[in-house]
């Protein structure tokens, strides 16, 4: 007994490796060059005002910084739920034109 694998078999797992990709490299615009930095300066905030250390210059500063930490993880949760949806589409895709018109998109949300 052969196993004959249908083109959209094929295509699934390089779809799904470019749909990372192109996430990827739109989380990593998001996050930025000082991305580390943001991180840092947002942990020592949670930690309150008086822990904040040297990241952290005033209640005020430190206020800012979780704001700014809350409106990137919105916009960081956003584009992953949408990479996920991509990929659920394309797992779920019985043809290579179902999973070529997924990829399509990739091009309009650029």
């Amino acid at each position: 007994m052969t196993l004959k694998l249908r083109r959209a078999d094929v295509l699934r797992p390089d779809a799904e490796a470019r749909i990372d990709r192109h996430y990827a490299r739109m989380i990593n615009e998001l996050i930025g060059p000082l991305g580390l930095l943001h991180q840092r300066k947002a942990e020592r905030a949670a930690t309150g005002r008086k822990l904040g250390g040297p990241l952290i210059v005033d209640e005020a500063d430190r206020q800012a910084v979780l704001a700014a930490a809350a409106r990137q993880d919105e916009a960081i949760a956003a584009l992953d739920a949408e990479r996920r949806r991509m990929k659920a589409g394309v797992r779920a895709a019985a043809t290579a034109a179902e999973i070529n018109a997924i990829l399509a998109t990739l091009e309009t949300t650029q």
